[in-house]
């Protein structure tokens, strides 16, 4: 499977795009995906995501005021509210 840079590289700069851009800024948005890639920080996320999902969900069971909490890797969401089964919003 082609990494991110690839991806986006093909996707940005291919024949007949919008988005080629300026050659310096599309310079740095590579090494920029190129990092993404070689440090593996979308794998990563997803493992810090994933503990982070577990713990809030820890003091969901914990605190009624949190009704939930969804997300993906490290893209998360805990939704507060006054009562947990009629989901009004909290404070």
């Amino acid at each position: 499977m082609p990494g991110v840079s690839a991806l986006c590289l093909h996707a940005w700069a291919g024949p007949r795009r919008r988005y080629g851009g300026n050659p310096v800024c599309s310079a740095g948005g590579r090494a920029v995906l190129r990092v993404v890639d070689n440090e593996q920080l979308q794998r990563r996320s997803g493992e810090v995501g994933a503990h982070l999902v577990a713990r809030l969900g820890e003091l969901q069971a914990r605190h009624d005021i949190i009704g939930d909490v969804r997300g993906a890797g490290l893209m998360l969401g805990v939704e507060l509210v006054k009562d947990r089964k009629t989901k009004v919003r909290g404070p």
